[in-house]
C-alpha cells in the first residue's frame, strides 16, 4: 500500500510519498497551492497511492489553525472523487524540517515526510 504525504500551504503544498510496503517515508516534491486538487489528483493517479495522509496542523491550545479550513475543503472535494483520506496531527512539523536540513526549496516535503512517517510509525502492523 502507497501513501502520499501532504504537508498543505497556503502557497506551497510539500509531498512525500511512501515506497509500495508503506514503512519509509521519503520527500516527494513541493508544488503550488495553485490547483491543488488536480495536481494532487494526478500525482496519486501516476504513483498508484492507497491513501492520502493530511497534517492536521493545530496550535498549541488544541484548536486548528486557520489553514485547517482549507484543508478540510480539498480533503472533501478528493474523497468526493473516491480517494481515501487521513489527518496526522502535526505540530511544527516544518520547524524539524528545518532542523533536520537548512531551509532550501525541499524544505516543505521533508515538513511532509515526517507528517507521513509520523502516521506510518503509528499504523504498523507488528
Amino acid at each position: 500500500m502507497k501513501y502520499l504525504g501532504v504537508d498543505y500551504g497556503s502557497k506551497k503544498i510539500g509531498l512525500a510519498i511512501s515506497e509500495e510496503s508503506g514503512q519509509m517515508a521519503f520527500p516527494f516534491k513541493v508544488i503550488p497551492n495553485f490547483k491543488a486538487l488536480e495536481n494532487i489528483s494526478k500525482i496519486c493517479e501516476e504513483e498508484n497511492i492507497s491513501k492520502i495522509i493530511f497534517g492536521e496542523s493545530k496550535n498549541y491550545a488544541g484548536d486548528h489553525n486557520p489553514i485547517h479550513t482549507e484543508v478540510k475543503t480539498i480533503t472533501k472535494d478528493l474523497e468526493k472523487a473516491g480517494y481515501k483520506i487521513d489527518l496526522e496531527l502535526e505540530v511544527l512539523s516544518t520547524q524539524e524540517a528545518n532542523r533536520i536540513a537548512p531551509k532550501d526549496a525541499w524544505s516543505d516535503a521533508r515538513a511532509a515526510t515526517i507528517i507521513l512517517q509520523s502516521y506510518l510509525d503509528r499504523n504498523k502492523k507488528i
